[in-house]
C-alpha cells in the first residue's frame, strides 16, 4: 500500500470480479484434450456381501474404455486419518450408496448409461442404523477388522463398531453430585446435516507414470496429495495439485477418493478422467455433518451454581471414519461451554452404523454440543425461576476458573457484559423482547492464547434494531 498502512485499511477480493461476471472457472467447467467421464455404480442396500458382479455387458456398451470393481483395487483404503474406506467396496457393501464399480468412457452420457449395465449379486446381511443400537457389545460388526485399521486413535484389544472413545475429566464427578440440590439428566439428539453448497464434488486426474496432474474441488490440495498417494502407494511428491475456484465447502472439500478412483481409471486407459458428482449423488453419498445422541447430566446448587456435570455424546459416524481429518470433532469437548464448572466428565464415542459417512462440518462437533448443553441449562433453569441473565452471571467462567475441560483462562472479568447488558437492555423500545447469549470459541493448541468468550444481547422480533456485543481474548498462559 502507498502509505504503508495494512491494519485498518480496506482490502478487495482479488477473484470477486471473476466471480460475479461469469469468468472465472471451476473444475466442473473444465476439461482437458482427450478426457473420459466416469460414473459409479452405487449399492442399492445398507449392508451386504457382493456375491457376484458381472461387468461384461458395460465393457461391450458404446464408447466404454474401461471398468473397475472392488476386486482390482482390493485391499487399497483412503481415510484422513483413520484409513478404513476402500475406494470401492471391497467385497461387503456397508451403506446405500457406497461405491461398488466405477465406468470410464467418451462421454459423460455413455458413461451414465453403461454404469447399470454393471450386473451385481448380493446377499443381504442385518442393517445397524441406530447408533445407540450400534454402540452395544451385542449389536453385528461392521467392521470385524476394525482392529487392524491404519490411524486408530487408540489401539483397540477387540473389534467393535465404537471405533473412538475419548474422556475429558476435569475434579470429582460423582462425589460432587452427591453434593448437588438438584441433578437433572436428559438426552438430546441432533440429524445429519449436508453442506448444501452449490457446486458438487468433481475432479479431473492425468496419470502420468507414478504420478498424476489433478484438478479437483477441494480446498486441502496437500492433504489431498498425501492421501491420494498413501491410498495408491505412489510418492506424494509427484502428484501435482492445480488450484481452482471452489464454489462452497463449508467444511465438506477436502477428501481425495474419486480422485484415487479416478487415477486407476487413467492410468488404465492412458487418458486423463473426469468425475462429476449430481447432487442425488451427494445426499446419499457425501460427507454430513455427524447425527448425535447426548446424554447430559447436572448437578446443581440452590444458588444457580453448577457443580458437576456428566456428558456423554454419541456421534453416529456412518460406515466409515475416513473423512474425518483428527480422527474426531475437535470441537466437541468444549461443549461443556464458557460456564464454571469445578468437576465435569465429558465422554465422546463414535460408533459405526449402516449409513451414509459423516465427516466435517464447519465448527465440527460444536453444535451437537452446544444445543445439549444450552437446552439442559435452560431446563434446570427454568425449574427454579432464574433468568437467563442471572444464571449467566453465576455460572460463567472468571480469571480464577478454567472452562469445562480444564483450560485457563488470562485476564478476564465475567461482570461487565451482564451488568452492562442490564443497562443497555432499559433502552429497549416497548413490546421488545430481549435475549443474552454467551458463547466460546476454542481453537489450535489448548494452551495458545486464541480462546475468545463473546457475550452481547440482541432485542427480538421482526426489527432487530440495535445488537451490542462485548468480546474478551484471554492472555497467553505459560
Amino acid at each position: 500500500m502507498a502509505n504503508g498502512r495494512i491494519v485498518g485499511a480496506p482490502a478487495t477480493r482479488g477473484e470477486g470480479e471473476d466471480k460475479v461476471s461469469g469468468r472465472a472457472r471451476y473444475t466442473a467447467d473444465m476439461a482437458v484434450p482427450g478426457m473420459l467421464w466416469c460414473k459409479v455404480l452405487r449399492s442399492p442396500i445398507a449392508h451386504g456381501r457382493i456375491a457376484r458382479i458381472d461387468a461384461g455387458k458395460a465393457l461391450a456398451a458404446p464408447g466404454v474404455r474401461s471398468v473397475v470393481t472392488g476386486a482390482d483395487l482390493s485391499g487399497a483404503r483412503i481415510g484422513k486419518k483413520l484409513v478404513d474406506m476402500p475406494l470401492l467396496a471391497d467385497g461387503v457393501v456397508r451403506y446405500i450408496g457406497e461405491k461398488v464399480a466405477a465406468v470410464a468412457a467418451d462421454s459423460e452420457a455413455e458413461a451414465e448409461a453403461a454404469a447399470p449395465l454393471i450386473d451385481v449379486e448380493y446377499e443381504e446381511m442385518a442393517a445397524v442404523l441406530d447408533p445407540v443400537e450400534a454402540a452395544e457389545p451385542s449389536a453385528p460388526l461392521i467392521h470385524p477388522e476394525v482392529t487392524t485399521y491404519p490411524g486408530l486413535l487408540q489401539p483397540m484389544d477387540a473389534p467393535s463398531n465404537v471405533a473412538v472413545r475419548l474422556e475429558w475429566r476435569k475434579g470429582d464427578v460423582e462425589a460432587a453430585f452427591r453434593e448437588a440440590d438438584l441433578v437433572v439428566e436428559n438426552t438430546y439428539t441432533t440429524p445429519a446435516v449436508h453442506h448444501g453448497y452449490i457446486e458438487p464434488h468433481c475432479c479431473i486426474v492425468e496419470a502420468k507414470g507414478e504420478g498424476a496432474d489433478v484438478w479437483a474441488s477441494t480446498k486441502s490440495l496437500f492433504a489431498l496429495r498425501d492421501h491420494m498417494a498413501g491410498a495408491l502407494g505412489i510418492p506424494a511428491d509427484r502428484v501435482i495439485a492445480h488450484p481452482g475456484y471452489l464454489g462452497g465447502d463449508f467444511g465438506g472439500k477436502g477428501d481425495a477418493n474419486d480422485l484415487a478412483l479416478c487415477y486407476v481409471l487413467s492410468k488404465n486407459t492412458g487418458k486423463p478422467v473426469k468425475y462429476l458428482m449430481d447432487y442425488t449423488e451427494e445426499l446419499i453419498a457425501g460427507n454430513p455433518r455427524h447425527a448425535s445422541v447426548t446424554t447430559v447430566k447436572t448437578g446443581v446448587k440452590r444458588n444457580g451454581l453448577i457443580v458437576a456435570q456428566h456428558m456423554d455424546l454419541l456421534f453416529d459416524s456412518g460406515a466409515y471414519g475416513s473423512y474425518r481429518p483428527q480422527g474426531y470433532l475437535v470441537g466437541a469437548h468444549s461443549s461443556g461451554g464458557p460456564y464454571k464448572i469445578a468437576h465435569f466428565l465429558l465422554v465422546e464415542r463414535y460408533v459405526y452404523t449402516n449409513k451414509v459417512p459423516c465427516g466435517y462440518m464447519r465448527a465440527p462437533g460444536h453444535p451437537q454440543g452446544f444445543f445439549a448443553n444450552e437446552s439442559q441449562l435452560d431446563l434446570w433453569r427454568a425449574g427454579w425461576a432464574w433468568t437467563p441473565r442471572s444464571c449467566a452471571a453465576s455460572t460463567s467462567c472468571t480469571t480464577a476458573t478454567s472452562t469445562p475441560p480444564a483450560y485457563p483462562w488470562g485476564t478476564f472479568s465475567r461482570t461487565r457484559p451482564w451488568t452492562a447488558s442490564s443497562r443497555h437492555r432499559t433502552t429497549a423500545r416497548p413490546g421488545n423482547r430481549t435475549s443474552a447469549a454467551a458463547s466460546l470459541w476454542a481453537t489450535g493448541c489448548p494452551r495458545a492464547a486464541n480462546r475468545t468468550l463473546t457475550c452481547g444481547w440482541m432485542p427480538t422480533g421482526t426489527r432487530p434494531w440495535g445488537r451490542r456485543w462485548w468480546t474478551w481474548a484471554p492472555a497467553p498462559t505459560p
